[in-house]
């Protein structure tokens, strides 16, 4: 059953090709993109340059304030910069890239370049998803919707490693920077028993814990809150199941959907 968790966990972890979707296809815009963010439009200045094929026209540089990371690095402030915009009484606009106002927000999906700056991934894509309120602009889906397609696409798992204190196999998930208070982590792993289980099996743990009460049901496995709050798939509950391999499969990508969405909103 190791091989199977490492397998799963390499699959949540590893980015897909991009593929071109709908407007509402918002999960595989982002499995190609290196970061993507809710931000605010800080500033936009545009200015006359020589892009890479030689042509020379309006670029725009926008400084961004992230409000939420949904996949990536975090970072509070991140440098766009954008074909098309305005120099003074001259306006360019692109036909296959959004403009940006000061003050805007919205859910953008961007790659780093060698300047350090980040352009929009995939161009014509439509990558720029602009939100009235709660809402994404032209469409019927709410950032929550967003936030959901998300889940377990864009995450960010650390290498597996063994853990001294129990010997289990587990790669830890930040949902914001490492280092800040309060940020909220997903655990996802394997053991091979312990004091609480007297045979294998694997977890996925939350911090800040929930009120279990408050979790959905679980495919496989169950919610455990004695003395930490994870989810639980005991091998005898696999072995239980007619696809062992399936059965870990669904109980790692239930369970990690289920604490992604929560991890992912916003703190009350």
């Amino acid at each position: 059953m190791k091989g199977a968790f490492l397998a799963v966990v390499l699959a949540l972890a590893a980015p897909a090709i991009a593929e071109v979707g709908p407007p509402q296809d918002v999960a595989s815009r982002a499995r190609g993109a290196g970061k993507v963010v809710v931000a605010r439009v800080l500033d936009v200045r545009g200015q006359f340059e020589t892009n890479r094929f030689g042509d020379h026209l309006i670029m725009s540089h926008a400084v961004l304030e992230v409000l939420e990371t949904l996949k990536g690095e975090p970072q509070p402030i991140v440098n766009m910069v954008i074909e098309g915009g305005a120099v003074g009484d001259l306006t360019l606009r692109v036909s296959d890239l959004p403009s940006l106002q000061t003050g805007e927000r919205a859910v953008l999906f961007l790659d780093a370049t060698a300047s350090g700056e980040h352009v929009p991934h995939g161009r014509g894509l439509g990558v720029v998803l602009k939100l009235n309120g709660d809402r994404v602009a032209d469409s019927n889906l709410s950032l929550d919707d967003v936030r959901q397609q998300l889940v377990a696409r864009g995450l960010r798992a650390s290498p597996v490693r063994c853990w001294p204190h129990h010997f289990d196999l587990d790669t830890l998930i930040y949902f914001g920077p490492p280092n800040a208070a309060n940020t909220r982590t997903m655990g996802v792993g394997f053991s091979p028993g312990d004091e609480y289980y007297d045979e294998p099996y694997f977890y996925a743990s939350v911090y800040p814990a929930p009120l279990v009460a408050t979790l959905p049901a679980l495919p496989v496995g169950h919610w455990h809150s004695h003395d930490f709050t994870a989810a639980i798939a005991t091998a005898s509950s696999i072995l239980d199941e007619r696809d062992h391999g399936a059965a870990v499969g669904s109980f790692l990508r239930s369970s990690t959907d289920i604490i992604s969405v929560l991890s992912m909103q916003p703190a009350e």
